[in-house]
């Protein structure tokens, strides 16, 4: 949870019903309530992953990032 929580930092920690509201619009939704936001970036509840997933990728988009993507470059990166 403290990487959930890394990248809501990295995001400008927005709303949670602006992250909620993503979770539900973006391609292969799983719609994540505002509460169950709230509890996994405070720790106080671990979910399923795709939960999980839904969420990150709702704070990726905020960050303009691929959530696809590497987080840190590889050592034969050109």
């Amino acid at each position: 949870m403290t990487e959930l929580f890394v990248h809501y930092r990295e995001a400008a920690r927005p709303p949670l019903p602006r992250i909620e509201a993503l979770t539900k619009t973006m391609p292969d939704s799983h719609p994540v309530s505002r509460e169950t936001i709230r509890r996994l970036l405070t720790g106080t509840t671990t979910s399923q992953w795709a939960v999980v997933d839904a969420v990150l990728r709702a704070l990726f988009h905020l960050q303009g990032r691929d959530p696809d993507g590497r987080r840190w470059a590889e050592a034969d990166d050109h």
